[in-house]
């Protein structure tokens, strides 16, 4: 059922740019892609070891339980990814700011700055709000907790549901798989 919602949801995004007379092509963008998730990937890696980042992202990926030290350390790292992204969305809107008024002068070449500021914006909002959130989210569901830990909980504790593994990767991937075949329909 959280598929469909997903895909529900993803569905309302990809209207909404049809009904206001978008085209999905306007949306790729190669050199913000690499800006926004090649810088993250980078600065997040100059902050945190290959290791650290390996462990928390298999622990949003592990449907069982982890223990609160790991969870807590993990969830740490993953919001540093996550703030990293959103910075470079802003640093990707200042750049194509610069752009812009670097060429005021020449009104055909503002688009293509115009361009890399909201697209660089919407990529980081994307990828932290899309995919880093949820994992965080996912971590703190599977944090293991003790009945001390849950208010009003009872002796044997509190098992908090989490999402599945299946269930997060046939919803990201459905949700792009669905947004690539609309881009590979619509002209």
């Amino acid at each position: 059922m959280r598929l469909l919602f997903g895909l529900c949801g993803i569905g309302i995004i990809a209207l909404c740019i049809l009904f206001e007379g978008g085209h999905f092509m306007h949306y790729a963008h190669p050199v913000c892609f690499l800006l926004v998730v090649g810088t993250t990937f980078f600065l997040s890696l100059a902050h945190h070891t290959e290791t650290e980042l390996m462990a928390a992202f298999g622990g949003a990926m592990n449907p069982d339980g982890i223990k609160r030290e790991d969870g807590k350390r993990h969830i740490a790292v993953l919001s540093s990814c996550r703030i990293i992204a959103l910075a470079t969305g802003g640093l990707g809107f200042i750049l194509g700011l610069v752009h812009v008024m670097g060429h005021l002068d020449d009104p055909t070449l503002l688009g293509s700055g115009i361009a890399v500021a909201l697209i660089a914006t919407l990529y980081a909002v994307v990828l932290s709000e899309f995919f880093l959130a949820p994992l965080i989210n996912r971590v703190q569901c599977h944090i293991e907790s003790s009945p001390k830990d849950v208010e009003g909980s009872s002796e044997t504790g509190l098992k908090v549901a989490a999402p599945s593994t299946a269930i997060f990767f046939l919803s990201t991937f459905g949700g792009l798989f669905l947004l690539a075949l609309v881009l590979a329909v619509l002209p």
